[in-house]
Formats: C-alpha cells, structure tokens, sequence
C-alpha cells in the first residue's frame, strides 16, 4: 500500500484523467518473463558516509557516462558527486532561498553535456548546475494558469526541453469514494520558458477524501488503500507514462500524444480480507485519542479497489529498455523489477536484496539505497546478469 498521509486543507489538487486528442498506437506485447537475472554476491560499491557526508533521505542517484555518480541527499538539501570507485568528488547545495540553495530536493535529472537540474518542490523552482555542480540559473515554476497549482513532476528530454506538471486546485468536500487527483504537464522549451504547446492533462496519485474535526480543518486527505501513482520518465525525444491501473506503460510525443503501448501479459492481483486486516493494522498506529478515532474511521470508511495496482512505479535506462517495479513484493518483502526489451520484445525479472531500494539502471547495473539494521542508508551499485 502507499504510506497514509494526513493532511488538513481545505483545497486539494484534482484533475480528472483525460488525454489530449490521440492517434491511435502501435504495442508491443511481451511476454511474462522468462528469465531471472541474477544478482553478484557482493556491491561493487557500498556508501554509507559518515559524519557530515551521512546519508538521509537519499531521492535521486544519476549514473554518468565516465561512471561517476550524482547522489541527492533531500535531508541536507545537498548534493554530492563520486568516481566510480566511490571516492567523494565534491558536495554542494544547503538549505536556502539563493541560488545554490534548496528548499526542497524532490529529484534530480541530467541534462546534455551532464549539466544537473535540480527539482525544488517547496521552493518552486528548478536550478540548472554546471557538471559540477556551480549554480548557472534557476526557473521560477509558478504554474501557467489561474488556479495556484504547485510542482509535481518533471521530465528533461533530449532535445533540451523540459516538462513540468503542476497540480489544478479545486474545492472539495468529503466523498465516500477515492478521487485521482490529476496534473497538467507543460513543455518549457531550451530557452527554460513555457512553450504554446496545449497542457496535457495526466493523472497523478489516488487519494480518499474524508471529514475530520474543524478543529483540524475540516477535511483530509489520504493516499489511497492500493491506491495507483503515476510516473513519468524520459526515453530519447520521447517520455512514458503509467500508473499500473495495467501492465501497460504509454509512450508519448513531446506534445503528449500517445503513439506506442508497452504491454505485459500479466494478470492483476486481488485483494483480499487479509490485505484489508493489513491495511488496518499498519495505519492504527496513532498516539492521540482524537488522532486515533480518525485512524479508525479511515479503515473503516476507506473505499478499496478491487484489484492491486500492477506495478509502483517504473525507471528507464540508457541502453532502452523499461523497468517495472512489481506491486506485489517477495514474501521477504524484496522488490522484483521486470525489464521489458522492446528489441527483443523480451522480458525478464530482478529480485532485489530485501530493504533496497533502486533509483537508476543501466546496462547490467543497478544503483539504489538500502538500510542496514541500525536504518542507516548505504548507496549501492549492484551488478546482475
């Protein structure tokens, strides 16, 4: 399930899923995997920093072509470059308003010549960095319609454009079922300013909207049980796009437009009386009287869909292939990751060791973070085969 948020608003983002005017696309179709890939004993490179260069709440790791890494590490606003034998380079960034300053790092990206954009949520802005990392400009993201809506994603793509999503504000009032909250996506062209390309209306995440005390603003909202959650990456001149509501991820024009279908064979799974008991179990975990009778309401009045999301999330790598990371863990609870081939119209699965966490692929390599017992983050590359 996605982690239950509590929040008091009186205004929440909502958008309703519609897709601009479509062409109709081709698909490929792949079948279940065939294959496990199999993991090497050991990292090839382990991280876990100590003092001032600790890791916390690592969001981002970019891999780059001479085998450095970028790694952003939200809890100190900071970023920090190694060489491929894990050796710190350089650290910059702080918390801050100026440039070389973040608010918030929400993620990171590549651009050409591996310049680093910097995605400032809270701060609204997003901060272009020399390769190593000296600050060149910032763009104000202030969303390009009436209603206030915030950041919600980006994407750079390769011909030096960019696209932001900002979230549309409405009001709303509590409602027995789960409402998809949406976003519109603009394209910002190399010049860093707002094309005249029409916004592309996309969903964002699955929430439950539900009345509370006035006292905490009268209503909440909740990510959903089993709920579905966007993404959207790049790949070439093209981004994709899905949410796992199926196997399928969408690939689309820099405008929007949907021309190609990736399709897994895969069936949904159900969910049960026991992942209900589950779901309970995990959110009554509130310490207050008044916060606990919420708790309580939201697993009874919480609406469940009656099937899981096919996957969480996906990633892309350099050598173009597409990587879904399966909703249903390992009984461990590992991640297991699917890679779909498009050459090959291939696919194959890769289970990760229990508390990693990936954030990048490339060719035969895996980079993420994971815990160790005392719940310090170590960066990892993993190699597979």
């Amino acid at each position: 399930m996605t982690k239950h948020r509590y929040l008091a608003l009186a205004l929440v983002a909502l958008s309703p899923t519609i897709a601009a005017s479509q062409i109709s696309p081709n698909e490929i179709v792949f079948p279940a995997p065939a294959k496990r890939l199999v993991l090497e004993p050991a990292p090839r490179l382990d991280l876990a920093g100590e003092g001032a260069t600790e890791f916390h709440k690592v969001c981002a790791i970019q891999p780059r072509r001479d085998g450095s890494i970028v790694v952003a590490n939200a809890g100190s606003r900071e970023l920090r470059i190694f060489d491929s034998r894990g050796q710190l380079l350089k650290a910059f960034g702080r918390a801050g308003s100026g440039p070389g300053e973040y608010a918030d790092i929400s993620g990171i990206s590549l651009l050409g010549g591996d310049s680093i954009a910097v995605f400032d949520r809270l701060g609204r802005r997003l901060s272009i960095l020399t390769p190593d990392g000296h600050f060149v400009v910032s763009i104000t993201l202030l969303s390009p319609f009436e209603a206030d809506g915030t950041p919600t994603s980006f994407v750079s793509l390769t011909d030096g454009s960019l696209l932001i999503g900002y979230s549309v504000v409405r009001t709303m009032l509590p409602q027995p079922t789960a409402t998809y909250f949406g976003q519109h996506l603009y394209r910002y062209g190399p010049d860093r300013r707002v094309t005249n390309m029409p916004a592309v209306r996309l969903s964002e995440s699955e929430h439950f909207i539900q009345a509370v005390p006035p006292s905490m603003g009268g209503v909440a909202y909740w990510d959903l049980a089993f709920g579905r959650v966007l993404s959207l990456r790049a790949m070439g001149g093209h981004f994709l796009s899905g949410d796992g509501t199926d196997w399928t991820v969408e690939r689309r024009t820099r405008d929007g437009v949907v021309d190609l279908l990736y399709r897994l064979t895969l069936p949904l799974a159900q969910i049960t009386p026991a992942d209900r008991v589950a779901f309970g179990k995990r959110v009554a975990t509130s310490q207050s009287a008044q916060q606990r009778a919420i708790e309580e309401r939201l697993v009874a009045e919480m609406p469940y869909p009656k099937t899981k999301p096919a996957y969480r999330r996906f990633e892309t790598s350099p050598d173009g292939h597409i990587w879904l990371e399966a909703y249903e863990r390992t009984v461990e609870g590992a991640a297991r990751w699917i890679r779909l081939d498009a050459s090959t119209r291939t696919s194959a699965e890769l289970v990760l060791p229990s508390g990693f966490e990936a954030m990048a692929f490339t060719d035969r390599v895996v980079y993420g973070i994971w815990r160790d017992t005392d719940d310090i983050e170590h960066v990892q590359v993993l190699g597979y085969h």
